[in-house]
């Protein structure tokens, strides 16, 4: 009997997010609920293994192939949504340094948009229906904090979407904060990721 659950198989991230790979949160799944106690082991433990240059194990995901284009996760959103905010943080600094790499970036492990000059981003990653429009909004598309902290003061902002915001926040933080501090060797730890 065909499950559509996939059989286990070890990827990196990279095998996660590139090529045709799509993602989608059903809508039965639970909206972003991860605080700053997930946030920042998340964030310690990819940093531990970026300077030991070792392995990470991300942890299991469970996805489920639909007929469709994107594949379902039963499992990992949380992590899957916090590594796209990585990577978003790392291509708002490419691209404020006018590297071409941040577009690179975006194209590989992102989503893509088509030539129309109002084109809307046709993300690898779609969260559920509370989530999606911010993440796209404020994540995929954003230029920088201050757009960040404005959507935050929003008095109508759902619990969940104020944790993804300011989940990205910190992860905006983080990657600015180590690239002032290396200065001109900060090439050297924003590739690896």
């Amino acid at each position: 009997m065909e499950t559509g659950i996939l059989p286990p198989d070890l990827r990196n991230i990279e095998q996660l997010f590139t090529g045709d790979a799509r993602y989608s949160v059903p809508k039965y799944q639970r909206s972003f609920a991860w605080g700053s106690d997930e946030i920042e082991e998340l964030w310690e433990d990819l940093a531990f293994a970026v300077e030991r240059q070792s392995d990470y194990f991300l942890g299991t995901l469970v996805l489920h192939r639909k007929p469709t284009a994107s594949t379902e996760i039963i499992d990992g959103q949380q992590r899957l949504a916090c590594v796209s905010m990585i990577f978003c943080a790392i291509r708002n600094v490419f691209r404020a340094a006018r590297d071409p790499r941040g577009d690179q970036l975006f194209g590989a492990f992102l989503g893509a948009r088509d030539f129309t000059r109002e084109a809307p981003v046709n993300a690898k990653l779609v969260l559920n229906n509370v989530n999606n429009d911010i993440y796209v909004r404020y994540v995929l598309e954003s230029q920088n904090l201050d757009d960040i902290d404005r959507a935050l003061k929003d008095k109508t902002l759902h619990e969940s979407n104020k944790l993804l915001l300011q989940a990205y926040r910190y992860f905006l933080k983080r990657i600015a904060d180590e690239v002032t501090a290396r200065g001109t060797d900060a090439d050297d730890y924003l590739v690896p990721l």
